[in-house]
């Protein structure tokens, strides 16, 4: 019977030290030389240095496009630029794979290459319009025409080359 009652007691008794315990670390933070205390204010530089070093951790590289309209305008802005684009769905493990592998990709290379993604479920005309029968399926595209594709998921290496043939760097 009195395993029953030390339970209550062991509970009153953790709701009392608990606080007390929380109190106590509140004093000694007090107590600290202000110079090692942590201020509670943080300026509106502090916030903007974060915002902006977390937006450029977060940048993407790889752009998703919906819709044939948004499609074709960024093809023609892109003007004799090249332009990789990855045709995937959501369903799709080696496209899910893929997109972290574009994204490094399209960061190292993305003064000489475009990168966009469309989802070929949302997306069927423009599926329609390259043929797709089995993705992923990335298609270079250059002056409005695609120049070359690759089937599947291929490594890193494989895009860089396709990039490094079709885009030389100045003077090569």
């Amino acid at each position: 019977m009195k395993k029953l009652h030390t339970l209550p007691a062991l509970i009153v008794t953790a709701a009392v030290l608990l606080p007390l315990s929380v109190h106590l670390a509140c004093t000694q933070e007090e107590k600290a030389p202000a110079e090692t205390r942590k201020s509670p204010i943080v300026s509106r530089t502090d916030v903007q240095e974060q915002q902006q070093a977390s937006a450029a951790a977060d940048k993407k590289y790889v752009r998703s496009l919906s819709g044939t309209n948004v499609f074709d305008a960024a093809i023609a802005a892109a003007g004799d630029t090249l332009v990789m684009v990855d045709l995937y769905a959501d369903w799709c493990a080696p496209c899910r794979a893929l997109a972290p592998v574009l994204e490094e990709v399209a960061k190292e290379k993305n003064n000489r290459v475009l990168v966009f993604k469309v989802n070929v479920d949302d997306n069927r005309p423009l599926a329609q319009r390259y043929q797709v029968r089995s993705i992923p399926y990335v298609v270079f595209i250059k002056n409005g025409e695609m120049v070359q594709s690759l089937l599947g998921l291929r490594p890193k290496s494989a895009y860089i080359e396709v990039i490094d043939s079709l885009a030389p760097v100045s003077g090569d």
